[in-house]
């Protein structure tokens, strides 16, 4: 069975962190407004598309976020039953 590397994992999960940060910073939505809102910007066609895109990854960050509450929750239950083991 593999060892358990720790420090690796909490690299990986850094790495998570700066990946979230550096998306938010870059802030690309924020360009959308002012280009949407040009006069006769797109076509319905267009229009639909990027509307599911954006709720697609609408979506996605819900579920993201869903995850990783999970994640953390779980992590913190494991902690607790390892320590009721012991004792």
């Amino acid at each position: 069975m593999e060892d358990h590397d720790v420090g690796r994992l909490e690299k990986d999960i850094e790495q998570v962190q700066y990946r979230l940060r550096e998306f938010v910073d870059r802030d690309r939505f924020a360009e959308l407004i002012p280009i949407i809102k040009k006069p006769g910007w797109t076509t319905p066609a267009e229009f639909y598309l990027v509307s599911r895109a954006i709720d697609t990854i609408s979506r996605q960050l819900e579920i993201v976020d869903y995850i990783s509450e999970g994640l953390v929750e779980g992590a913190r239950m494991v902690s607790v039953e390892e320590r009721a083991a012991v004792s």
